[in-house]
């Protein structure tokens, strides 16, 4: 089941590794790039939890004044990629607005409509064609950690292992869980829940 989403990017981590290396260097213009080339995925992963504009932009706003610093403390290492380490910092930071708030929200297909994540028709070859906006509703009723791992590998195009630095898990636990996770989808896609 492939849930690659038109306009999705993928970014090189050899692009975000030059960049990365060039703004510990005090290179403000490649923090700039840096931050443009990741705005938009760590935009979308704050609203994808917390359903709310302002918020997510006020959490990405956070998240970067954070990352400058904490820039130069960063060392590379190979089994924590720079995106994982990022995301990392991004669901604590999701964790202390929830601590914070008490309060949990799930997307509301509505409101990320509303963002201009509007549904387009997806599908491969034998299999009926869907709507996003179908495909992101069950997402939304897997339980948090699935939708975590579903939302992470299949919209962010995250590795097993990447999500499990991100989530603190290990990576075969990663991958049962997405299995779960796919298995309860396509389930869902043939008898759609009540």
């Amino acid at each position: 089941m492939s849930l690659a989403l038109p306009g999705f990017l993928v970014f090189s981590q050899d692009a975000i590794k030059k960049l990365l290396e060039d703004a510990q260097g005090g290179r403000i213009d490649a923090f700039d790039r840096l931050f443009n080339r990741l705005s938009d995925r760590l935009y979308r992963f704050f609203f994808l939890r917390l359903q709310d504009q302002t918020e997510a932009r006020d959490l990405l706003h956070d998240l970067f004044l954070e990352l400058w610093r904490s820039l130069p403390r960063y060392r590379a290492r190979a089994d924590i990629p720079f995106t994982a380490w990022i995301y990392k910092i991004a669901r604590r930071m999701l964790a202390d607005f929830w601590r914070t708030k008490q309060r949990r929200k799930i997307i509301s297909l509505d409101a990320l409509i509303a963002a201009g994540r509007e549904p387009q028709a997806i599908g491969s070859p034998g299999d009926s064609r869907l709507e996003v906006r179908e495909i992101l509703d069950l997402i939304t009723k897997l339980p948090l950690k699935e939708h975590e791992i579903v939302t992470l590998r299949y919209l962010e195009g995250m590795s097993h292992t990447e999500i499990a630095s991100i989530l603190n898990l290990k990576p075969a636990h990663v991958r049962q869980l997405a299995h779960r996770a796919l298995k309860k989808l396509r389930s869902w896609l043939e008898n759609p829940p009540g």
